[in-house]
């Protein structure tokens, strides 16, 4: 498969639009490089298929290093870098060398805790993706029943708060009682009703989320986070309002939401492609690469022009480990490039090393950063 025609079928892979016959052709060639890399997915799904492929290649086709003159480039490029095809687009062709880690660390995966109604902790299944709630009802996306629920008998409780938290190094996805879709992030806690019984929807979210909102003009879904308000009637949107970042970031992928600054109260209609950004009384509104804001929740580290320090803040969550720098300079070192979050930590660091002016060594859970 040529470059260019496998460019413009993954584009097409990422917004939806693939016909049958494109997918056949992008699923061929990726069994072809499965079958050559010895890369052996265990999903059937062409997703899961590409993020199998990302994390397993080397490390100098998964990152590019901005420079001003390359910038654009660089960004049309890193769709390709995500499953490994594309150009070292500046002619380094030599291997990563140096062991970043004395003792590696894995990545994060399925890890979340459901509490109850009636404050009781349920350790959920790490070989599942994520739970339905439907009512007094909450199952497994497969089906199977959640160990510890008493599915059925709970017609008190649902109208209580619930609660999904993830840990660091967690991720976890629920589906609402309106059908609702939400994933977590890690170290992030979602709280929601297992009923939405009056004239809105209401969640609360802490960390990250990325949410599919089921449709509904008659009873809008609002979000609450530290500081403001968002309101939709059916949307796709990230919110990031961890409590170390210094901003509430609302990015919107499709239809249309409304920020509520909750000290200022000034209100801001979204497009998509626009990102809200709060701080305190403060409300920005700029258009963005949504995809870098999103791609998380489908495994891949992803960075447009952004500083080592937010860079971390995400290592950080995802592998649970303490970061600590030599240089405080290096923080505003800014890269573009991309990375399979099922990487472990040293392939992580490595892409980041070979490509930046800084150095990173692993001792008892924590990264220290200083200069090459």
């Amino acid at each position: 498969m040529e470059l260019q025609e496998f460019n413009e079928l993954f584009r097409k892979y990422e917004s939806g639009t693939l016909s049958e016959e494109e997918r056949r052709r992008l699923e061929k060639w990726y069994n072809q490089y499965a079958s050559e890399s010895t890369v052996q997915p265990d999903h059937t799904e062409l997703d899961e298929r590409l993020k199998s492929v990302a994390g397993k290649l080397p490390v100098r086709y998964q990152v590019t290093k901005i420079r001003k003159m390359y910038y654009r480039i660089a960004v049309a490029a890193s769709i390709l870098i995500a499953v490994g095809i594309g150009t070292w687009w500046f002619s380094r062709q030599d291997k990563v060398e140096h062991q970043v880690t004395q003792n590696d660390i894995g990545p994060g995966g399925n890890k979340a805790v459901l509490t109850l109604a009636d404050g009781r902790t349920i350790d959920l299944n790490e070989s599942k993706t994520g739970i339905i709630v439907k009512g007094e009802h909450i199952n497994y996306q497969d089906g199977s029943a959640l160990s510890g629920v008493a599915n059925g008998k709970q017609r008190k409780a649902t109208a209580a708060l619930l609660e999904l938290s993830t840990p660091l190094g967690g991720t976890y996805q629920i589906t609402l009682p309106d059908g609702t879709r939400v994933w977590l992030n890690a170290a992030s806690t979602l709280k929601y009703p297992s009923l939405f019984s009056g004239q809105t929807r209401e969640v609360e979210i802490t960390g990250e989320a990325y949410f599919e909102v089921m449709p509904n003009a008659d009873k809008p879904f609002k979000v609450f986070s530290k500081g403001q308000e968002i309101e939709v009637v059916g949307t796709v949107f990230n919110v990031q309002a961890y409590a170390d970042e210094p901003e509430i970031k609302t990015t919107l992928v499709e239809g249309s939401v409304r920020v509520v600054n909750q000290v200022s109260k000034a209100v801001r209609n979204l497009r998509p492609g626009e990102q809200s950004s709060v701080l305190d009384g403060n409300t920005k509104v700029a258009q963005v690469d949504v995809s870098e804001y999103t791609a998380w929740k489908d495994g891949l580290f992803r960075y447009n022009n952004q500083p080592l320090e937010a860079i971390m803040r995400n290592v950080s969550r995802w592998y649970g480990v303490e970061v600590a720098y030599e240089d405080n300079a290096l923080k505003g070192e800014r890269f573009v490039g991309m990375v399979s979050r099922y990487s472990n930590i040293s392939t992580a660091l490595a892409v980041l090393e070979e490509v930046g002016g800084a150095r990173f060594t692993v001792r008892d859970n924590t990264v220290t950063v200083s200069k090459k």
